[in-house]
């Protein structure tokens, strides 16, 4: 009996130990600690509600073209005089913008036009506009309480202006050997005497390539060596234009005595005239693609004295002893065909437009010199202007110091849709066609992937420091197999 009891105190004390260290095994792996506080249900439920995981926020992308003109007003009557003059008091409600025929809402409207009366054109510089013109030279003028309730805004800087970026242009395949220096000296003293500090410039060469003489940089870093270095620089020129007159002359003299093989010699310097000349304005009209992400507004001056709307007319008529009238109508008075550059002018004033370039096109000839069709038109349809007639060329760089003096810098938003049409953009000031104008058309095209591709590896190629990542497809085709190795190319 005695000894049935110890074992029964016995097995009751083994399971109490066991019992024991399963208790403390159960609070030891929930990771509580012994006498620690026990938390209550709601807070465990809240730990809960911490630990799970919060739902992904819902993300939708969106590609949007943000798109910027600078827009030249003019007014006729109204504050400022009489006559046609820059409208310096718009305000945001009197500006409304169309593309395509559907009205956009205005993200950005600034004002950048001093309160002061438009200066003087200088008598030598041919007028594309009445007084057209992008860009600002000028602190923008405070405006008043009323003019902030309608909505319109200046710049913050207190700095002023922001800087104004010019593009200097030479068509070396059409400039002759005097034309040639006449520009590069007009162009270096304008950099010595007018360009500020801090406005940026660019030198750009055409002739069998285009060439990136100068980035777009400030003009305080040695602008004027630069000038220089492209001058004295002869690589890669044929001097096509210095050539013309003694072509002209070939021609006449073999006029009198054969003229069927002077016609077929007519028809030879044509054809070369034709190419040299498509060739210089699709180079034009590649820049433009490494303008698309400069903002603003961008001055090109283009130097030429040969390009011409028909290319080849000047051997047509040395050979008839006069300007042929069939050539107005686009017909050829000899065998073959001759064929305008309109279509090309035209793509380049669209690619021009887009992204707010303006040209101004020089004649360096000199006096006696006439400009033709082809620089006329794209100087009107840019809003730029041209000169001619004048050895002081370098008006042209001071009447575009005029034409930045005033000018409202608008931006909207758009969706693109990658469809490479072209839209027209239509600006409306003010209740009154009659009363302002905004002399320059502009319109916007809605690139395609393809285009958009395109033109980034184009600009990359162009200034390649200026580039960002661009997508770049690489393909091989086996030329030759061998069981020693095989060749790709």
């Amino acid at each position: 009996m005695g000894s049935s009891a110890v074992h029964s105190r016995a097995g009751a004390g083994r399971l109490g130990s066991l019992l024991a260290l399963a208790v403390l095994g159960t609070i030891l792996g929930s990771g509580v600690r012994p006498g620690a506080a026990q938390s209550s249900p709601s807070d465990k439920s809240e730990e809960k509600k911490k630990s799970r995981p919060d739902p992904s926020a819902f993300i939708q992308r969106e590609e949007v073209r943000f798109v910027t003109l600078d827009l030249v007003v003019v007014e006729h009557g109204g504050p400022g005089g009489k006559g046609w003059h820059l409208a310096r008091q718009l305000t945001k409600d009197q500006v409304r913008v169309f593309v395509g025929g559907k009205e956009m809402a205005l993200d950005l409207f600034e004002n950048w036009c001093a309160g002061i009366p438009p200066g003087q054109s200088p008598g030598a510089v041919a007028n594309a506009t009445p007084e057209g013109g992008p860009s600002v030279a000028t602190r923008p003028a405070k405006p008043g309480p009323d003019e902030l309730e309608a909505g319109s805004s200046t710049p913050s800087s207190s700095s002023g202006a922001p800087p104004q970026k010019y593009i200097l242009y030479f068509d070396l395949e059409h400039l002759t050997l005097g034309g040639r220096n006449q520009a590069f000296r007009s162009a270096m003293d304008w950099a010595g005497k007018v360009a500020k500090p801090t406005d940026e410039a660019m030198i750009i060469t055409g002739g069998f390539s285009l060439r990136v003489v100068r980035p777009l940089s400030p003009v305080a870093g040695n602008l004027q060596e630069d000038i220089q270095h492209a001058m004295e620089d002869f690589t890669g020129e044929d001097l096509w234009a210095e050539g013309e007159w003694r072509r002209q002359r070939e021609i006449k003299r073999l006029a009198t005595s054969n003229f069927q093989a002077a016609e077929t010699l007519v028809q030879a310097y044509t054809t070369i005239d034709q190419n040299v000349t498509r060739r210089s304005l699709d180079s034009l009209h590649d820049l433009m693609a490494l303008f698309e992400t400069v903002q603003g507004t961008k001055n090109l001056v283009f130097f030429g004295e040969t390009v011409r709307l028909v290319p080849g007319e000047e051997y047509i008529e040395a050979l008839l002893g006069g300007y042929p009238p069939e050539l107005i109508g686009g017909f050829s008075p000899l065998r073959g065909t001759v064929d305008d550059v309109f279509p090309e002018l035209n793509q380049l004033v669209e690619a021009a437009n887009e992204r707010n370039v303006r040209i101004y096109t020089v004649q360096p000839a000199g006096q006696g010199a006439d400009i033709n069709g082809a620089m006329t038109m794209l100087a009107t349809e840019t809003g730029g202007s041209h000169v001619q007639g004048t050895n002081q060329i370098g008006l042209i760089l001071d009447r575009i110091g005029e034409d930045l003096s005033c000018f409202y810098r608008i931006g909207f938003r758009m969706s693109p849709r990658h469809t490479g049409s072209t839209h027209r953009i239509v600006v409306r000031i003010g209740e009154s066609d009659t009363r302002y104008r905004a002399p320059y058309r502009r319109s916007l095209t809605d690139p395609t992937r393809e285009q958009q591709e395109r033109e980034t590896v184009l600009a990359a190629y162009l200034a390649p420091a200026a580039a960002r990542a661009f997508p770049v497809a690489a393909t091989a085709r086996r030329v030759f197999h061998h069981p020693g190795g095989t060749r790709f190319r």
